[in-house]
């Protein structure tokens, strides 16, 4: 909630995506759509609904009367913003995967059910392509990549989609990774969003497992970074090989042998338990999801590299966007193979920098303006459309970085 006179920050409020209950990721969303006669209202529903639970909070923990709300800027991935918006997102799943509309979109608020002003203007970002949305641009708008003779930037938002941009020269890059959501704890066995309750670190040391819980106190489950230094201590440690396999009890230290549990599906690693009523683990099946998404951004940002012909020493900035990148631990990144190995020095976290960009987008007129020509000024790469995207992929699923001159 913004004062529009100052700009300041009156009050945040963050809240699940109530639409993960069709599905963790926007693919599966679209196909509820699609085998449901109601869907696209459902879905839309659920996004308003999960927006007026925000307005409610905002408007009575500050007294700030809902009328005195005037404007929105909303900013989300394409198919977000569709659905929001009412515009059926179905080609975005059929190729060529092209947008409804890359234009920006103003609504009022009283004929989507919003509960603010009713005549209040409600700004939908303008969006870059099928997989990278009004989300990505936020973040080009709040980092600066798009202004003329700037650094050579990379700006990678960690999430289900794993928006990588890359700015070189005046020249601007983009490409979305499938990630999936496994960074913001969907199926993981104790998956769970970085909130009150999640171990967000974890250190193994002489068969002790040290883990720093959100908030403090009882452990529910574990978000994204707690699950990246979980399986880097287990990769430093010895318990999993470069494959990602847990290996077996019989080839485990014998500081580690008690937190293996064997089974049919390849074991998991118990990270914490309430004597025998409750535990939180890591298994075989979380290691292997995990590789899939840390693989596709390690690839996402390496072919971005080479697209430009960038040498990784020769980037200056790196930004790690999003709130996941409030959490997580550069060190256990680059040990699993996350992100390339970049000196410390050169990486910044600029937080939800797609929020940072929609609050300039609502304050002023002229940062609304940039964030409209900034699709124009992007070109969207299509990983998998790239003659090296199998390869790159095969080797980034492997623990830890192969050796290599770029990236």
């Amino acid at each position: 909630l913004i004062d529009l006179d100052t700009g300041n920050r009156i009050a945040t409020k963050a809240i699940l995506n109530p639409q993960t209950i069709y599905g963790d990721d926007v693919i599966s969303r679209v196909s509820y759509l699609q085998n449901n006669s109601k869907g696209l209202l459902n879905l839309q529903r659920k996004i308003v609904g999960g927006i007026n639970e925000i307005v409610d909070y905002l408007v009575n923990s500050t007294g700030v009367k809902r009328k005195n709300i005037y404007e929105i800027t909303l900013v989300g991935n394409t198919v977000m913003q569709h659905l929001l918006s009412g515009v059926n997102p179905l080609n975005l799943a059929l190729y060529p995967y092209v947008p409804v509309t890359q234009d920006p979109i103003n609504l009022k608020s009283y004929r989507l059910g919003i509960k603010i002003n009713p005549l209040a203007n409600i700004y939908v970002f303008p969006n870059i392509a099928a997989f990278v949305g009004g989300d990505t641009v936020g973040v080009i708008l709040a980092t600066e990549m798009h202004k003329i003779n700037n650094k050579t930037k990379l700006a990678i938002d960690i999430g289900t989609n794993g928006e990588i941009v890359l700015s070189h020269e005046g020249k601007l890059v983009a490409a979305s990774t499938a990630a999936g959501p496994a960074f913001e704890g969907s199926r993981i066995s104790h998956g769970m969003w970085a909130q009150d309750g999640a171990i967000e670190k974890v250190r193994l040391k002489d068969g002790e497992v040290i883990i720093d819980v959100i908030g403090g106190g009882r452990p529910t489950g574990i978000c994204g970074s707690g699950l990246i230094d979980s399986i880097s201590e287990f990769y430093k440690e010895g318990i999993i090989d470069r494959s990602g396999r847990i290996k077996p009890v019989k080839e485990q230290s014998r500081l580690w042998r008690n937190r293996i549990v064997e089974d049919e599906e390849g074991g998991r690693f118990i990270l914490w338990e309430d004597g025998e009523k409750s535990s939180i683990f890591i298994s075989q099946k979380d290691i292997r999801e995990f590789q899939l998404a840390k693989a596709a951004i390690y690839t996402g940002i390496k072919i971005l590299l080479d697209k430009l012909e960038v040498k990784r020493e020769n980037v200056e900035e790196v930004l790690i966007a999003g709130a996941f990148g409030n959490y997580i631990n550069l060190e256990s990144a680059y040990n699993v193979g996350l992100l390339p190995k970049f000196p410390n020095s050169k990486v910044k976290n600029v937080g939800n920098a797609a929020i940072l960009g929609a609050i300039k987008a609502l304050i002023s007129r002229k940062s609304r303006q940039e964030a409209e020509e900034i699709p124009h000024l992007v070109h969207y790469v299509e990983l998998a459309a790239t003659t090296n995207f199998q390869d790159v992929l095969t080797d980034s699923i492997f623990l830890g970085e192969k050796e290599s001159n770029n990236s």
